[in-house]
């Protein structure tokens, strides 16, 4: 275990983090955004419920697996505060300001991403598909900044369309 969790530092480390915000994508049907001011606020519910279901998957991961919930947590630290320090770098990230204004929730979203795929990874589990989604995009140095669309019974419509930056 300790190998696999070195082996995804190094990837985390090498992840060109908001590196292509604002430039071409593979799947050109998503819709963009193209600014920072463009993004909203993360009260708007497509903004809001990623950052619901990724509070609700980290919670369960951590209730499920109480004997070593202190690691996973721990851990799960560690992952998003080394994402917070790479990613930061490549946003006009401010220290002073809150999760209103958007690089800093990209920053942010980066990192618990990160720490939920290494949840996933530790407790054996497969990452939910839209974790897996928002994932691939990081990857490829892009911020997938809200789902886009939110249906009657306020769900999302996709769990892999996600506004894009």
């Amino acid at each position: 275990m300790l190998v696999l969790l070195g082996e995804f530092i190094q990837l985390v480390k090498s992840i060109p983090w908001f590196e292509h915000i604002g430039k071409p994508i593979k799947n050109a049907e998503l819709p963009r955004l193209y600014t920072w001011a463009k993004w909203g606020n993360p009260e708007d519910l497509p903004i809001a419920l990623l950052h619901i279901r990724q509070q609700d998957l980290y919670d369960e991961i951590i209730e499920n697996n109480v004997s070593n919930s202190t690691d996973l947590a721990d851990f799960f630290n560690q992952v998003v505060s080394i994402v917070i320090e790479l990613a930061k770098k490549r946003v006009p990230y401010d220290e002073a300001e809150d999760s209103n204004y958007a690089p800093n929730t990209a920053v942010y979203h980066a990192g618990w991403t990160a720490g939920l795929i290494a949840l996933c990874l530790m407790t054996d589990r497969e990452p939910p598909l839209e974790i897996k989604a928002q994932w691939y995009w990081f990857r490829e140095g892009h911020w997938p900044a809200a789902f886009t669309a939110i249906d009657s019974d306020d769900e999302p419509d996709s769990l892999e369309a996600f506004r894009i930056f």
